[in-house]
């Protein structure tokens, strides 16, 4: 029922079972790679321990090792089958320019003609052939480089094994017994094989000599026949990775079939026949009775034979051993020594170096500290040792050896038992790591980074190296690149589609050649014609992701080990960097934030200083000014009227400037509440458009379903008035003025003002202008009071230093987009509102209503300034009213004492000398319950309009206008009445 299938070599093993050629089949370790490359194969069980396959050389031909087949014609096969001897090859630092490279005929006679230097042998086979026509054969073993490998593994499909589980088992278990088998009678096996199954007419001797080579190389002393290790096949793995055979990312699970549990049937088997089993083991333990004395004897000769044996199998084990495996003696003299240890040092047998102080190959800083070692194992103790060596032909290792004692049947320690291994590549990384992080202290900022990437592309001798940092947009913008030498000052790309996005998203990753092939739609690597690539990313203390490392190659990538150390290493030191860089800018922005606040403090209790007094005089001068203004005008004095309207007109501008000076310098009376800018702004539109000249066009831009702000109203105002008229000027009365409302997302900049930073996002009140724009020397001075460029007596300097005081009380900030001859654009940002409330505030009812004397009325007038107490007095005497006037709040108390119930209404001045204007109210109400009152105040720090209404008291802000003064005492008369 079984058809044997003969491998003719046009074929691989693994390819016949996809095809549906065989259910079953012999192949090598390549089954791994096709594993890892998605076929649905699995390995069922390895009977070759190490790999058959060899480098076999003419033992007079020179070639020793695998070193010197550098220069040599090799035949090779191209394939997957010939991985262990590419390994080998690239293990001794060969590539394919550094020999000739053939491909293979399956013929040793093309070595025994002369028309290869090495042939890929099978050392079960070749050698003998090559024997036989007089030629003495070498082989270059991969396994004394590290590279051992399976053979001849037993392998079928995973449709096999879920379709027909049983004949699976039935086929491995038979084919395992068969090799046990054959490994018991290897005579009737030759038979066999002569009389059914010479394909290629080989002789006894020839399958004698096979048969031999075979079991060194399945072990069944030391192993189960068939065992897989799965940690083996990793290591398998990557030395196909290392090879770039298979992918970095590529995975074997899967491949080791894995028998089910048979306890089941044991159990069921157990319960229908325990009766059977136990007589069974009765009359066993009586035969044992009776044969324990021949036993005996028969244990004696095989534990003879098993010594032998064992003896045997340690010395194959050793030899195979890829590390290098010695003893001494007491004496530092070498006793014994494995192949790869030979080939360590660079002996061609045991007995060129039988004997010899192995110590006279250390080098001499390392050799006292050598014979301390040895010393010390000859105690009875063990130790470890990294030391310098120079082999007998003069090469330079490094060598780290574990040794151990070995003691004599009286327990003394006869000989000393030394494990060394070449770690010449480990301490050349560890060194070269150490000179990079030696090379980057000291440095910092963008020397730092400079001469990382600097020695980034000399550590893998890339073509190109960069340090990135991801940006808005989801980019990264290198910060930091080196190409072909040179320094590029710019450079920035998507991160989509890129070796980098996978590198955010999964850490260091490596593609040593062909990286466009994974990712086709990077236009950045192909039009610089990268192949390999290398990165990690930078993490910030938070440990989310901040930048790139990546590294550039225009040629395959060597995969050096520990190049995910190195970038990793790298990756923190420019992360600890980048980190540094930003806590010194937040501590300059900090200073320069306290510094303005200083100045803003100063400046602010500079105007609450002056405000009052300056107010007081504003109040004489312009009301004065009024009266005189009028009587001129009934006298027909029109010459004295026009001077007197340009004192007016002075006056004004005066009171504008301390209104601005007290809106900047003044915090307190402002009512931050949650409300919507829309209709807000809608409602300031009507006044801006009454206010500007009809040669400024203005423009809205204003988007729906905003979110809420916590605002003062009248501040929303101010400011929107203070850009609008700032936009207007620099237009020079004609363009247009752009007013936008939206919802600026994902922001990522510093304020113009404060230099706070901006994160997130805000809602943003613009105003452009098509005016002369700024220059950047005046940018850093726009928002500091009193700093103008306009002509004299066309700007006081305070209309953008209001604009600043809003935007702080309001937790606002502010970015300035400008460029000369090309308009300015304010952008004010301000925070979302924490309510969900959406009550919006209602515009002031400003209307024109001409004041109506309330006839009679008296009237108390309070002010510690004598000129505007006589100045308010005069006023409401010539509309009307019978007036009393005081100029302080004592004065005002005797007045009031005896005739309290005559006084209508009281107006008095709030910062006054013993007493303020609130406390004399509270006391003229408790002489006249009720009493009106008017406050009027150049500047208080205590109160403002909510706090007066609370009181029940009129508020007004001096200077005060005659009309509105005169409004405000008719109200007043008219509520009362």
């Amino acid at each position: 029922d079984v058809r044997i299938l003969e491998h003719r070599g046009t074929i691989s093993p693994v390819d016949s079972l996809l095809a549906g050629d065989a259910h079953y089949a012999v192949t090598g370790a390549d089954i791994a790679i096709h594993r890892a490359l998605g076929k649905p194969v699995i390995a069922l069980a390895a009977i070759f321990q190490h790999s058959p396959y060899a480098f076999l050389v003419k033992a007079d031909s020179g070639i020793e090792r695998i070193e010197d087949l550098a220069g040599k014609r090799i035949m090779l096969g191209d394939g997957i089958q010939d991985a262990a001897l590419h390994a080998a090859l690239r293990r001794v630092g060969i590539d394919r320019g550094d020999y000739t490279h053939q491909p293979t005929t399956f013929d040793v006679g093309s070595l025994l003609r002369d028309e290869t230097d090495a042939f890929n042998a099978y050392t079960t086979d070749q050698g003998h052939t090559m024997s036989m026509a007089g030629q003495t054969p070498r082989y270059l073993l991969p396994a004394h480089y590290g590279v051992d490998f399976y053979g001849d593994i037993l392998a079928t499909t995973e449709q096999e094994a879920k379709e027909h589980p049983e004949r699976l088992r039935s086929f491995r278990t038979a084919s395992l017994r068969g090799w046990s088998y054959a490994l018991d009678h290897p005579d009737e096996l030759i038979d066999l094989i002569l009389e059914k199954y010479n394909t290629q007419d080989l002789s006894r001797e020839h399958l004698e000599y096979e048969m031999r080579s075979s079991r060194e190389l399945i072990q069944p002393l030391l192993v189960r026949i068939g065992y897989m290790n799965p940690d083996r096949w990793r290591h398998i793995q990557e030395i196909f990775i290392e090879l770039g055979i298979i992918g970095t990312d590529s995975r074997i699970d899967g491949l080791v079939y894995e028998e089910g549990d048979q306890q089941s049937r044991w159990i069921r088997w157990l319960e229908a026949h325990w009766f059977r089993l136990a007589f069974s083991a009765i009359i066993f333990f009586i035969v044992l009775a009776l044969l324990l004395l021949v036993q005996m004897r028969r244990v004696i000769r095989r534990q003879t034979a098993s010594l032998l044996e064992s003896r045997e199998r340690l010395g194959t084990l050793i030899d195979a051993e890829p590390a290098c495996v010695k003893t001494l003696d007491r004496q530092g003299r070498l006793v014994s020594m494995n192949a790869a240890g030979l080939a360590m040092i660079d002996a061609e047998s045991l007995d060129q170096v039988r004997g010899a102080e192995i110590s006279e190959l250390v080098d001499k800083p390392y050799r006292n500290a050598f014979l301390a070692l040895s010393e010390k194992v000859f105690t009875g103790e063990s130790g470890v040792l990294l030391f310098r060596a120079t082999s007998l032909k003069g090469r330079k290792l490094w060598m780290e050896t574990h040794v151990v004692p070995i003691l004599d049947a009286d327990g003394g320690v006869a000989q000393l038992l030394a494990l060394t291994q070449d770690v010449t590549a480990r301490v050349q990384r560890e060194e070269t790591l150490q000179t990079l992080i030696e090379n980057m202290s000291g440095l910092t900022g963008q020397a730092y980074f400079d001469k990382v990437t600097t020695d980034l592309c000399h550590w893998f001798d890339a073509d190109g190296a960069l340090l990135g940092e991801i940006i808005p947009g989801n980019r990264v913008r290198a910060f930091s690149m080196e190409l072909d030498g040179n320094r590029v000052s710019t450079y920035a790309y998507a991160l989509e589609a890129t070796p980098s996005e996978q590198i955010v998203a999964c850490g260091p990753r490596i593609y040593p050649r062909n990286v466009t092939d994974h990712f086709p739609r990077d236009r950045g690597l192909r039009k610089l014609d990268i192949r390999g690539y290398a990165g990690s990313p930078i993490f910030d203390p938070e440990g989310e992701v901040i930048g790139i490392v990546g590294i550039l190659s225009r040629r395959p990538i060597e995969i050096k080990a520990n190049w995910d150390d190195m970038l990793r290493i790298v990756a923190a030191k420019t992360g600890a960097e980048l980190r540094r860089i930003q806590y010194e800018e937040e501590r300059e922005r900090l200073q320069r934030e306290l510094a303005q606040a200083h100045k803003m403090d100063a400046l602010g209790q500079l105007t609450g200083g002056i405000a009052h007094d300056f107010n007081n005089i504003l109040g004489v001068i312009l009301g004065f000014t009024g009266l005189a203004n009028a009587r001129s005008k009934e006298a027909g004095l029109e010459n004295i009227s026009s001077y007197l309207d340009k004192v007016m007109r002075a006056g004004e501008r005066a009171s504008e400037l301390v209104t601005q000076m007290l809106t900047f310098g003044r915090s307190s009376g402002i009512q931050p509440r949650p409300v919507l800018f829309r209709p807000l702004i809608e409602e300031d539109m009507k006044l801006l458009r009454a206010s500007l000249p009809a040669s400024i066009e203005i423009l809205t831009r204003i988007e729906d379903d905003l979110p809420m702000v916590q605002m003062d109203p009248t501040q929303l105002h101010q400011l929107l008035l203070n850009l609008c008229i700032n936009a207007r000027d620099a237009m020079q009365g004609a363009g247009t003025i752009t007013i936008g409302l939206r919802w600026a997302r994902g922001l990522h900049d510093e304020c113009r003002s404060c230099h706070k930073h901006i994160r997130g996002d805000r809602l943003e009140l613009s105003v452009t202008d098509t005016g002369c724009g700024i220059e950047p020397q005046v940018l850093e001075k726009i928002f500091n009071p009193f700093f103008t460029t306009k002509e004299v007596g066309k700007g006081s300097g305070m209309g953008l230093a209001v604009v600043n005081s809003i935007l702080l009380r309001h937790a606002g900030c502010v970015l300035v987009d400008t460029q000369p001859g090309m308009g300015t654009t304010f952008r004010t940002l301000f925070p979302p509102a924490e309510t969900d409330a959406r009550t919006t505030s209602e515009p002031s009812l400003a209307g024109d209503e001409t004041p109506a004397p309330v006839q009679g009325g008296r009237v108390l007038v309070v002010d510690d300034e004598p000129d505007l107490a006589a100045y308010i007095g005069d006023l409401l005497e010539l509309n009307g009213y019978r007036v009393a006037t005081a100029i302080n709040a004592q004065e005002a108390l005797r007045c009031l004492g005896p005739e309290a119930r005559d006084f209508d209404l009281l107006i008095t001045d709030q910062t006054m000398p013993g007493m303020t204007g609130v406390e004399l109210i509270h006391r003229a109400r408790q002489l006249k319950p009720g009493l009106p009152a008017i406050l009027c105040t150049g500047f208080s720090e205590t109160m403002d309009e909510k706090t007066a209404e609370r009181m029940d008291v009129q508020y007004l802000q001096k200077p005060v206008a005659a009309r509105d003064l005169l409004l405000a005492v008719s109200r007043q008369l008219q509520q009362a009445a």
